[in-house]
This record gives C-alpha cells, structure tokens and sequence, in this order.
C-alpha cells in the first residue's frame, strides 16, 4: 500500500506588502514552496483567511486564484 504525502500551505495573502506589513515576512519565499510542492507531486491544500480590506481585492483574488490554478 503507497502513503500518499499532503500538507496544507497557509497562504496570508498574494501582496508582498501584506506580508511585510503583517506578518514580517515576504510573499515570494511562500510562492517558492508551493512550487516546489507541486513538483515534488504532493498533494497540497492552500487556505486564505480573507480580511475586509487588507488582502479580499478583486485584482489579489484573481491573481491568487490564477498561480493556484496553473
């Protein structure tokens, strides 16, 4: 029987100013290991608590939805 690994990504947000600003922290070094996540073929759930007005914009949203979706 094969054990299939997963892990579960908490992404702040997709601003690199959130994350400084936040969680004094870069965006770019999370984006790094969810690529290597995926390339590593794990399976990997990505959760994103939405604040009102710091990290739920349209354009952030979409760009978010987009780098999971490819």
């Amino acid at each position: 029987m094969t054990m299939a690994a997963a892990v579960n990504v908490d992404l702040k947000s997709f601003s690199d100013d959130y994350y400084k600003n936040y969680c004094g922290a870069r965006l770019s070094p999370v984006l790094e290991t969810l690529n290597l996540i995926k390339s590593l073929h794990i399976l990997v759930e990505v959760t994103t608590l939405l604040v009102t007005g710091l990290n739920d914009g349209k354009t952030e949203m979409e760009s978010l939805v987009l780098f999971i979706a490819v």
